[in-house]
């Protein structure tokens, strides 16, 4: 077996894991991506813009996406009181919640990844990752 088909088998099975699990948590992955965005950013002012700027979307496309989660209680959004063309979005103490707990849930899967593998095992297969994403990044 090739690396490449290896790589594209543990991709396929992560990522159908990931969106079962979202589906279980009633989440999209567009809809985490967004919380975890404003989660990072929780010490900055954020506007619908930013996100549409920051994720490469269309304006409707974060709106739409805005509303999902705000009917699900995970964002708020208020007007920006210097400019009031803009909406500012903030997590709630339940979208706060939701992406710590998505958090741990990742980290279990991590942790379960590099199951029986040594300190040294761990961090050579880092190396050896980051460097096949390097040739991978120069191929196109």
């Amino acid at each position: 077996m090739s690396a490449g088909y290896i790589i594209k088998k543990i991709n396929n099975h992560l990522e159908a894991g990931r969106n079962e699990r979202l589906k279980q948590d009633g989440l999209t992955s567009a809809q985490l991506e967004f919380l975890v965005f404003l989660k990072e950013r929780s010490d900055h002012l954020t506007s619908q813009k930013d996100i549409s700027d920051h994720f490469g979307v269309k304006h409707t496309t974060t709106i739409n996406i805005m509303k999902k989660l705000e009917e699900k209680q995970l964002i708020y959004r208020e007007v920006n009181k210097t400019n009031a063309k803009y909406r500012n979005v903030h997590l709630t103490p339940k979208g706060t919640g939701k992406v710590m707990e998505m958090r741990r849930k990742r980290e279990a899967i991590d942790a379960r990844i590099i199951d029986g593998m040594t300190e040294e095992e761990q961090a050579e297969l880092l190396r050896l990752l980051e460097r096949v994403y390097e040739n991978v990044t120069k191929i196109n």
